[in-house]
């Protein structure tokens, strides 16, 4: 959205509505965005010469309401992190849990990673004030310490994956022959 905006700077200087809607629905909590392998721009610093688009992110991108917003993504840092402690226990993540457990263990890892990146990219904004305000909230030893525990929660995560794909057709055909066993037991009684 951000790179086709810029063939349309009528809209980023005139258009108040529509860069209002834009706004709202593609950038309500994000003002650093990644456009190409690593370069960021910072939307509350690059669409100050853009009347339109200066209100329209004035409108979601103010300090209270990043406070709000890194508040939030604080407490979802902390329950990750406790949430990743508590899988990372030897012995927790066994081949039956992961089975019976897969979307819950899958939204935890999209959870942590969208977290992750949030940080990551919007501690790196140019506005001293938004990012005394990050900075209070997300020490570098906390975000270094999520990325390690999220890295060693995929790798356990994707090998037990692995091995049960692996697997898949030897544990198939061991519960078929169970379930033929059983069929002949039950089949005795009658």
């Amino acid at each position: 959205m951000f790179v086709l905006l810029n063939f349309c700077p009528k809209i980023l200087e005139k258009e108040d509505a529509r860069m209002r809607e834009i706004t709202d629905r593609h950038f309500p909590d994000n003002w650093i965005i990644p456009i190409f392998q690593g370069y960021l721009v910072d939307l509350t610093i690059y669409w100050n010469d853009f009347v339109a688009a200066k209100k329209a992110m004035a409108n979601n991108i103010y300090l209270e309401n990043i406070r709000k917003i890194a508040a939030l993504y604080y407490k979802r840092m902390k329950k990750c992190q406790e949430q990743l402690k508590h899988y990372l226990i030897e012995g927790k993540l066994l081949e039956e849990y992961v089975l019976d457990h897969v979307k819950s263990l899958m939204k935890l890892l999209r959870d942590v990673n969208v977290t992750i990146r949030w940080v990551m990219l919007h501690k790196t904004t140019k506005n001293r004030q938004i990012y005394e305000i990050l900075d209070k909230g997300f020490t570098g030893e906390e975000v270094v310490d999520l990325i390690l525990k999220t890295s060693k929660f995929e790798q356990i995560f994707k090998n037990m994956l692995q091995n049960l794909v692996s697997e898949k057709v030897n544990i198939w055909e061991a519960d078929k022959g169970n379930s033929y066993a059983y069929i002949l037991e039950i089949s005795e009684y009658f």
